[in-house]
């Protein structure tokens, strides 16, 4: 029996734990991670090796009940305030009494890690564990220790948790993982949120909130726009909100998209907030379709967070010129389009088919055709006014006016406010319907026709004419009369 227990000691692991670190005491023992989150590494690092004083000395739970610490061979270098190094290389551990002591040593322990990672004398863990299972939350087990006090690290940050009361430590991740936040600016009332509205060439304002978690590792914001998005490369701003700056690499960009990779670990939770911009270019897609701005953060063991996003639309319109009262499409009339906020004259692009596509390089004439309505693409939602230049032969120019947001007044114009309803719309098949999208109809009158002098005037002297003819021809017949008698 007395051998038995012997053999049944000897499989067995004693764990102190204090916080963020734990004591295994077997060289087959185990340290068991709860909710070890998926994709992440886990490393073990013996900090202290300890000597058993006694191995028939244990407690009803198996546990060893006596014996010293010493530093073990890879931190024979290390030091700290929470320890002491006797005769003979005993530790006086007794200034690590609490569990806030305990997390404090194991954070000085981790930074003694990344120090000589810096240097280039990295210390190995003594065990190494990825949590390479389906769940988002796993059980992770390091088998094999060697008696000691373990500092265990996470590329999420160190493992703060551990249970006491078994033989078999079992460390439970306490760590949050990271998030990112992502929004876009509304410039029409210059509120954040997940979508907004703009013109083609308009600039448009995004920001991302990354929040990094302490002591996590291999950090980098990850940003990528569709193609109707051109990034402003020089116009990107990084700054800390909540906690302390984190170093980082200045940002890799291309034309649709930038990366932000952290050089340094987080010493306490932080926010990391990216403000930049975007133009909506002449590739942009037209409502209904969406122009995506996507950004994610990788951490850890080559995770991503959730891919969050936003979505900018611009907007189409057809423009119909007829004939007041008639919807007779009237061609080579011409319009300037001007954006009533701020006074801005539209220029165009005219594609193949006859489509006006905003351009901020292209022609400010609009000029209407004989076959059908205009189609406008590339606008924002606000009230723009169409100043018609040019009549129709034969018609009136408008008899409207109008005034922008600066108080310039335009002559022979009209406004026509986009609608957020306006769309062209493409089922399954890839056919394209217009019917959604909003018509803005400019009437044209002909105006009154003059009366022909020539014509009327001749038949009046013909009939005052006649008229005077009679009654002198009567006057002279009754004055005769009279004359007579």
């Amino acid at each position: 029996m007395k051998a038995l227990k012997r053999l049944v000691i000897a499989l067995l692991v004693s764990v102190m734990v204090l916080g963020a670190s734990i004591t295994a005491f077997a060289a087959d023992g185990s340290i068991k991670i709860t909710n070890a989150r998926k994709g992440q590494e886990y490393n073990a690092y013996r900090v202290f090796d300890f000597v058993v004083a006694d191995e028939t000395d244990v407690n009803d739970k198996n546990q060893y009940t006596g014996g010293i610490y010493k530093l073990s061979t890879k931190f024979a270098d290390f030091t700290s305030s929470y320890f002491t190094v006797g005769d003979g290389g005993i530790l006086d551990t007794s200034n690590i009494a609490t569990e806030t002591d305990a997390k404090a040593f194991g954070q000085e322990v981790l930074a003694y890690v990344a120090e000589m990672k810096a240097k280039k004398t990295p210390i190995a863990p003594d065990a190494t564990k990825v949590a390479n299972g389906e769940g988002e939350e796993q059980v992770v087990e390091m088998l094999g220790l060697e008696y000691g006090y373990y500092v265990i690290d996470s590329s999420l940050g160190s493992v703060v948790t551990v249970d006491t009361t078994r033989p078999f430590a079992e460390v439970t991740e306490k760590n949050d993982v990271p998030d990112i936040e992502k929004e876009v600016i509304e410039n029409s009332t210059g509120k954040a949120g997940q979508n907004n509205d703009a013109q083609i060439g308009d600039t448009v304002v995004f920001t991302i909130k990354a929040t990094l978690m302490a002591n996590g590792e291999n950090y980098e914001i990850v940003d990528t726009m569709t193609e109707g998005l051109t990034l402003v490369q020089d116009k990107i701003e990084v700054s800390f909100e909540e906690g302390p700056a984190v170093a980082y690499d200045a940002p890799v960009t291309n034309e649709h998209g930038f990366s932000i990779k952290f050089t340094a670990v987080p010493t306490a939770k932080t926010v990391c907030k990216v403000t930049y911009q975007a133009v909506v270019n002449e590739n942009a897609l037209i409502s209904s379709d969406v122009n995506k701005n996507e950004a994610y953060l990788k951490y850890g063991n080559n995770t991503e967070t959730t891919h969050k996003e936003t979505e900018t639309k611009t907007y189409p319109l057809k423009l119909t010129k007829v004939e007041t009262g008639k919807n007779v499409i009237l061609p080579d009339a011409e319009f300037k389009m001007i954006r009533k906020s701020t006074g801005e004259v539209l220029k165009f692009t005219v594609s193949a088919d006859g489509t006006y596509r905003v351009d901020p390089n292209g022609n400010e004439v609009i000029k209407t055709v004989a076959e059908n309505a205009l189609l406008i693409v590339g606008l924002d939602t606000e009230t723009y006014i169409l100043q018609e230049t040019k009549a129709p032969a034969g018609y009136n120019l408008l008899d409207t006016d109008a005034t922008d947001a600066k108080g310039t007044k335009y002559t022979h114009a009209t406004e026509v406010t986009v609608s957020a309803n306006s769309s062209i719309v493409k089922d399954e098949e890839g056919n394209v319907s217009f019917e959604n999208v909003q018509n803005a109809k400019v009437e044209d009158s002909t105006g009154s026709v003059l009366p022909s002098t020539g014509g009327i005037g001749t038949t009046v002297f013909y009939i005052l004419g006649g008229v005077l003819i009679i009654a002198g021809v009567a006057y002279f017949m009754l004055r005769r009369k009279a004359q007579a008698e």
